[in-house]
């Protein structure tokens, strides 16, 4: 009622019920108050009243291949408006539809659904701005629960050089296994392994080494569970490298891989000869840093034989310690060469009396000759402190070496020994054929040569 002049007017009426249809007429009059009445359908607008309230229909589904059953689980209406947001959550059990009605029109939420012991809840859904009277529905399906396996894969003795391998997760349901690279010991990540699925942990083979990857492991959803594998070194010694065997050798633990007595082969210049383990740390290194991890000997005798060339030299100065010490060196196995160890040895002078130590002397070689003691363990002047035996060597028959690495007869070799007094160098102790100890004149008799070296 009233006279309506300007276009801002308005009207409020009340008192109207909810979901019935009203006709709304205006009807113009002139300035003499003449009223056009005719309730054409060009003055009459149809409404109907449905308030200031909205409804959200939320219809939850579990994913494809899903065997369980739905857990409790808690459905969130998340107020999106910066200034004071209210939450509507609901508790629901099981998939299906739950509804939230009553929503104030011009909120804006989002739907979020929390995970499960099982499942994982899918993203927020898109903003939902309320509209009064009009329902909105939201479907929203869990996805399967992926966790985190890590794999932490080691070697038995730590660091060991294993390269590339692949682990592998076997897992007991239906789907296929999962494989990923390593190298060396690193972690190896799987994501996206599924919530409750047990894997069995495996590695690949590896020459040299056992794999031991310990079981198995269950994934759990949303989590990152560690698991550790390892690879645990068994090669002989003939199998192994010289850079394996050094660094066993170096973390101090050969003894417990290697045993006196085991042999590998090696190479100088074009002669092939097996060398044998005899003795774990009993040669001193020539830097003054402890003992050598492990010292070798040809375990036969090479091709040639030398002569020693000179009555009056002391043994650096003669022609096997030349042969022995200078030249193998320089031509021996290059896949052994970077491994060698200096160690310090001793020999007898020529001019001190041969009573005690001060009748010794020493040089550093990386290739050497043996003394007769070291051989033998003989007590006797003037080699009574030339070294110490090497425990392997307590029998003849471990000394006795035949020519052209084993191929040829049983034959004498030198020693780095002379015998009788200090003033008689003629006379020179050799491990005979049968490998007992002997004295000799030198008279440019020639005998075999058998060398050791240090890793």
């Amino acid at each position: 009622t009233g006279d309506w002049v300007t276009t801002s007017q308005e009207c409020t009426i009340v008192g109207l019920t909810k979901d019935t249809k009203y006709y709304f007429t205006a009807f113009p009059y002139s300035t003499e108050h003449v009223y056009n009445k005719n309730q054409v359908t060009a003055n009459r607008t149809e409404m109907t009243w449905v308030g200031n309230k909205g409804t959200i229909s939320v219809t939850v589904n579990t994913p494809e291949g899903y065997e369980g059953t739905l857990g409790e689980y808690t459905i969130t209406l998340v107020d999106q408006a910066s200034d004071s947001p209210q939450n509507v959550e609901k508790t629901a059990t099981g998939a299906g539809l739950t509804q939230f009605g009553g929503l104030t029109a011009g909120k804006t939420y989002k739907v979020r659904l929390s995970s499960t012991t099982d499942l994982q809840a899918p993203p927020d859904s898109e903003a939902i701005t309320i509209v009064g009277g009009v329902n909105y529905d939201v479907t929203m399906t869990y996805a399967l629960m992926y966790g985190t396996i890590t794999v932490n894969v080691s070697t038995q003795p730590a660091g060991m050089p294993i390269g590339q391998y692949t682990v592998t997760l076997t897992p007991n349901d239906s789907t296929g296994p999962l494989t990923q690279q390593g190298n060396n010991s690193q972690a190896v990540v799987f994501n996206n392994v599924k919530n409750g699925v047990v894997y069995t942990v495996g590695l690949s083979a590896i020459n040299h080494y056992t794999a031991n990857a310990n079981g198995t492991v269950t994934a759990v959803g949303g989590q990152n569970i560690s698991h550790n594998a390892h690879y645990g070194y068994n090669a002989t010694l003939s199998e192994a490298s010289w850079s394996e065997i050094d660094l066993l050798g170096s973390k101090g633990v050969a003894d417990d891989y290697f045993s006196l007595g085991d042999t590998k082969n090696i190479t100088v210049d074009d002669e092939t000869l097996e060398v044998e383990l005899i003795g774990f740390k009993h040669d001193d290194l020539a830097s003054g840093g402890g003992k050598a991890a492990m010292t070798f000997a040809t375990k036969n005798l090479m091709a040639q034989t030398s002569t020693y060339d000179s009555y009056w030299w002391q043994y650096p100065e003669t022609k096997v310690y030349n042969l022995v010490s200078v030249q193998i060196p320089e031509s021996i196995d290059d896949g052994l060469k970077p491994y060698l160890k200096e160690v310090k040895k001793s020999y007898l002078k020529t001019t001190q009396s041969n009573i005690g130590t001060s009748a010794l002397d020493y040089y550093n070689a990386k290739v050497f000759c043996f003394s007769a003691k070291e051989l033998t363990g003989t007590v006797r002047r003037p080699d009574t402190y030339q070294g110490t035996q090497y425990s392997y060597y307590n029998s003849n028959s471990r000394r006795v070496k035949k020519l052209a690495n084993g191929t040829g007869e049983a034959h004498a070799y030198w020693t780095t020994t002379y015998s009788g007094s200090y003033q008689d160098l003629k006379e020179w102790q050799i491990i005979q054929a049968d490998g007992s100890l002997k004295q000799i004149e030198l008279n440019n008799v020639s005998n075999g040569i058998c060398f050791g070296f240090c890793v």
